[in-house]
């Protein structure tokens, strides 16, 4: 079980889904959802000191209004927050366009994309895949 999971997704019924399965699989016991992924990394740099609060999963979503995906990718590994402990990181996306995937695979610290909505069985084999 994890400590702490961190969800980023614009849309609030993707992310109280996704909450609700991590809480039914008993994969984490803190969830914090967060609406953008500026939000997210502000949360980040305020607990930097406390290794308890930082995430050790993040399931983030790609297309959001001002930061999406890729910028939180970005702005994440700019400020040399990967430092701070390499969270698994899976991207939990409707996007089928061929120009998102490929772009994903410029990022190592990405560890799956999931289709959205989040099932248990996607979950379930994510997790399997590690």
């Amino acid at each position: 079980m994890f400590s702490t999971v961190f969800v980023i997704d614009d849309s609030p019924i993707d992310r109280t889904l996704t909450t609700v399965i991590i809480q039914k699989k008993a994969l984490a016991k803190n969830v914090v959802g967060f609406s953008s992924g500026e939000d997210a990394l502000a949360y980040i740099a305020e607990n930097r000191n406390d290794p308890s609060r930082l995430p050790e999963m993040i399931f983030l979503d790609i297309h959001m209004p001002t930061m999406d995906g890729f910028g939180f990718l970005d702005s994440y590994l700019e400020q040399e927050m990967h430092d701070l402990g390499r969270p698994l990181i899976f991207i939990v996306s409707s996007s089928t366009f061929d120009s998102d995937h490929k772009k994903l695979g410029d990022y190592s610290i990405v560890n799956r994309f999931i289709p959205k909505p989040l099932t248990f069985d996607a979950l379930t084999a994510a997790m399997e895949s590690l």
